[in-house]
């Protein structure tokens, strides 16, 4: 293949030679590369608004050190946009998602590399349904006044408006 790892055909000479006769066989090898399919499936589940994380080990086979560009469409996964992996090693990169709907999502996710190559994988998410949030209850005499405290995260990165409504 090229040195550069490209998509394509390549070709060189390979010879046997017998030393004591000086008989040889010529080949010409054409080495075809192509580029890999989506590879392993990783199959992220969690509870809607709680987190799910998973890790994955991505090798240096090079003698220099290897710059790997991320890729993947839902911004509710998140990891580094890239990371350098030293040379002759493994690199350990952590990927996290957190859905805010309940439902399934499909993306692929992909990791390049000019030195190397390109890594993808399909990345299947799976959010359940919450459970219900603990209930306040307020117990008050007629004209006294009872306060609590509630406190909830928001997890998306837009601003929201919230609204509190009292039933009963």
């Amino acid at each position: 293949m090229t040195q550069d790892q490209d998509v394509g055909d390549d070709t060189g000479p390979v010879i046997f030679l017998n030393k004591e006769t000086q008989e040889f066989i010529f080949f010409m090898l054409i080495f075809h590369a192509t580029s890999t399919d989506v590879v392993p499936v990783l199959e992220l589940s969690a509870t809607v608004r709680h987190g799910a994380s998973t890790s994955l080990v991505l090798h240096n086979p090079l003698a220099v050190p290897v710059t790997f560009n991320t890729d993947c469409d839902l911004d509710e996964v998140k990891l580094p946009p890239q990371f350098v992996v030293p040379a002759e090693s493994k690199a350990s990169i952590s990927l996290e998602y957190r859905l805010m709907h309940a439902g399934n999502a499909e993306r692929e996710l992909s990791f390049h590399s000019n030195n190397l190559c390109s890594i993808n994988y399909d990345l299947r998410m799976d959010a359940r349904a919450a459970p219900p949030e603990r209930t306040l209850y307020f117990k008050a005499a007629l004209g006294c006044i009872h306060v609590q405290a509630a406190s909830f995260l928001h997890y998306l990165s837009q601003k929201t408006e919230y609204t509190c409504k009292l039933q009963g």
